[in-house]
């Protein structure tokens, strides 16, 4: 559908589309641009709650008392004080832009415990592999649901994370911080016709794609 619209387009309407998704990503890439002095100044988890906040993301701070995001850039910007001495442990990154451009902010969260990608459209391969590399010691749950652009590649990247043993959750556990501390091990190969009869069927999401989540089967295929 999308080549028989270009093709019925207009050359100069095609290359001005052309030309504006180039400017939308290349703006996308600068949002997501790492600022090093900053994690220097501000240290690596304020700097990363910068950068995750502007770009849609909410945290979770340790200094909460309740699991609610926190996802206010004014409050985070004019009352610093606040989060003196705060570590990120949680990050829902669902319908946010941040892409792999910005990973090097997740380097340092040493405390970092819980990680969703849901319609992250902008998470790919290399964001993943990215991940894996920084080896976060606290990772206890990852979960990626309707991320259009990891691969099989990504999926099995996944694999190099950490060998931990992952903790069984029963039904009647509650999905917190306290009860969540696991990554599934068994993990399933995608493919690119599976995310796609997915993203047609929104309503029909394969459950192979969800990791670190309450009651996920996790047969093997």
């Amino acid at each position: 559908m999308i080549s028989k619209f270009l093709r019925l387009t207009p050359l100069s309407l095609q290359t001005s589309s052309s030309n504006s998704r180039h400017l939308f990503y290349w703006l996308n890439n600068i949002f997501n641009a790492v600022d090093r002095k900053k994690i220097e100044e501000l240290g690596p988890d304020r700097a990363a709650a910068e950068w995750l906040i502007r770009n849609g993301a909410s945290v979770i701070w340790s200094s909460q008392i309740d699991s609610h995001n926190f996802n206010d850039y004014e409050r985070l910007m004019t009352k610093p004080n606040e989060f003196c001495g705060n570590h990120i442990i949680g990050i829902d990154a669902t319908e946010s832009s941040i892409n792999y451009v910005g990973f090097e902010y997740l380097r340092q969260l040493k405390h970092l415990s819980r990680i969703i990608f849901n319609e992250t459209k902008y998470l790919n391969d290399k964001a993943l592999i990215m991940l894996c590399e920084y080896q976060l010691d606290q990772l206890r749950h990852l979960e990626i649901r309707n991320c259009y652009n990891v691969t099989d590649i990504g999926i099995q990247a996944l694999k190099e994370l950490r060998k931990t043993t992952p903790k069984p959750i029963n039904n009647d556990d509650n999905d917190d911080m306290n009860n969540s501390f696991r990554i599934f091990r068994d993990l399933f190969v995608t493919s690119s016709m599976k995310n796609q009869a997915i993203k047609n069927n929104p309503n029909d999401m394969d459950i192979k794609l969800r990791y670190g989540t309450i009651g996920a089967d996790t047969g093997g295929t």
